[in-house]
């Protein structure tokens, strides 16, 4: 998350992460030392109220791997990843003018030779972003400027507003802060219930998506000062969602874990476009009233 929350202890649910080899191939394996220390360097940070910050883990057999782990040293950098730069995707798309984004990307990939000392960085979160504004009309700089977007790909929410972001970007309408509260329904509420903290979480990353692309499209992403009131309002919000909501499950006792589904990227473009087409329809109605 990118939220500055107080918070005194992280609990690690898991300690496998899956991650994508050489032949993008997806395996299970340990979290990373680097990742581990960053996700627990979070304990007792941020203008916490507590002197110190605690680590743990949900499953007991999982505390000794965790604190093997992040006793080891940092392993050491032997390949340096590569990505794609804008003006090779431009000199590929001069070269075949009717090759989408994504295929501009495929072939880049098939062709690239490298050394052992580099690796091609796992492209598969610009595709998708790049099939989601498939049929978008935009320049190739700002598409794929927006295809390299921080955008969490697994949540339709914000991957429907990274589509109205690119359709506003489109037609060429400024994005002002008005425009984005009427969007996000802002005033929000505090979160009573995991469902709704997960909105709110979701929310929030629009409003850093937005601020991610106000640095690349400032004449059209207005409103960077306003946003960021805006971010440390839900900020709060937030945090007071959560001691409320950890009240509660306390008091209930409950398992309110939620089991991972499996990725469908056909099945997660129907769902962008229905919500979003949901949104459009509501905004007419109430436009029209």
């Amino acid at each position: 998350m990118g939220l500055n929350l107080s918070i005194r202890r992280i609990i690690f649910y898991s300690l496998i992460k899956p991650t994508f080899n050489s032949k993008n191939e997806k395996t299970l394996d340990v979290i990373p030392v680097s990742q581990a220390l960053q996700i627990a360097g979070r304990a007792g940070r941020f203008n916490t109220q507590y002197h110190h910050g605690y680590v743990t883990t949900y499953k007991p057999e999982d505390l000794p791997i965790l604190k093997e782990v992040l006793s080891s040293s940092i392993e050491d950098i032997e390949a340096a990843g590569l990505h794609p730069t804008l003006d090779q995707i431009e000199m590929f798309s001069f070269l075949l003018p009717n090759a989408s984004l994504t295929n501009l990307l495929d072939i880049f990939v098939s062709l690239c030779r490298l050394n052992p000392y580099y690796f091609m960085c796992n492209i598969e979160s610009i595709k998708f972003l790049a099939g989601i504004l498939e049929h978008i009309s935009l320049p190739l700089r700002a598409r794929y400027v927006f295809c390299c977007a921080p955008v969490d790909n697994k949540s339709n929410f914000v991957c429907a507003m990274f589509l109205k972001y690119a359709r506003q970007y489109s037609n060429n309408q400024p994005m002002t802060s008005n425009w984005l509260c009427q969007t996000l329904k802002f005033p929000f509420s505090r979160p009573k219930n995991m469902t709704e903290l997960d909105h709110l979480l979701s929310v929030y990353d629009c409003l850093d998506l937005y601020l991610w692309l106000s640095y690349r499209f400032p004449d059209l992403f207005l409103d960077q000062e306003s946003v960021r009131d805006i971010q440390r309002k839900l900020d709060e919000i937030i945090m007071d969602g959560v001691l409320n909501i950890t009240k509660l499950l306390r008091a209930s006792g409950g398992d309110h874990h939620k089991g991972h589904r499996m990725y469908n990227p056909q099945a997660r473009f129907k769902q962008i476009n229905m919500l979003l087409s949901n949104n459009d329809n509501s905004s007419s109605t109430s436009n029209t009233n």
